[in-house]
């Protein structure tokens, strides 16, 4: 099945991001679980230029999560996060955020004032009613309400990686160990005989 997803984006973030300084980038700001979680938050910006209708660029800054549990780097991702305008939360597992995560989100919610921040969510579960049932988007949903951060969310799902145990893949590997025998009866090594000559 692959990578696939939807987005709600809300209408009026769409006409504001096409109508505010459209020759400059949009500056984004992710904070992502995982690598595939990280890809899909920029397949989410790259669809989105198209869906709006309008050309845009987006200006993305990265942060992991365990990259915020050092107070230091979770200051400047504050800082840095004050200054864009659309904030997205990429988790793979729609789980509980950490702490850190939260900490952060709070920070530059309470930090904000009249700044016009946008939060969005990717996380990775297959049905749109899943990511709403999810500990992840309950929560991001409740402090964008506290703080007036619009929010919207979305979801995606991953093709699970066959598992060596399958009958697929154990029907693959015994075609292959065949075909390797195979080779081996017929064609048969020729050993030296060391110099010893019989008869």
């Amino acid at each position: 099945m692959g990578l696939g997803y939807f987005m709600n984006v809300k209408e009026e973030l769409s006409r504001s991001l096409c109508s505010e300084a459209p020759d400059k980038p949009v500056f984004v700001v992710v904070a992502y679980e995982d690598e595939t979680a990280r890809r899909q938050a920029m397949e989410i910006c790259s669809q989105e230029t198209e869906n709006l209708g309008c050309e845009l660029e987006f200006e993305i800054s990265w942060w992991d999560f365990d990259q915020l549990r050092d107070t230091r780097l979770k200051h400047e991702a504050t800082t840095v996060t004050l200054k864009a305008r659309l904030v997205i939360v990429a988790s793979r597992s729609g789980e509980e955020l950490p702490a850190q995560v939260k900490h952060w989100l709070l920070d530059w919610m309470r930090s904000k004032g009249d700044k016009g921040i946008n939060l969005a969510a990717a996380i990775g579960l297959r049905e749109e009613e899943e990511v709403r049932q999810s500990a992840a988007h309950r929560y991001l949903q409740k402090v964008a309400g506290q703080f007036g951060v619009p929010y919207c969310e979305s979801c995606y799902c991953v093709e699970a990686a066959p598992s060596r145990f399958s009958l697929d893949a154990i029907l693959s590997r015994s075609s292959q160990e065949t075909s390797t025998l195979e080779k081996i009866l017929h064609n048969p090594v020729k050993l030296p005989n060391n110099g010893l000559r019989s008869g």
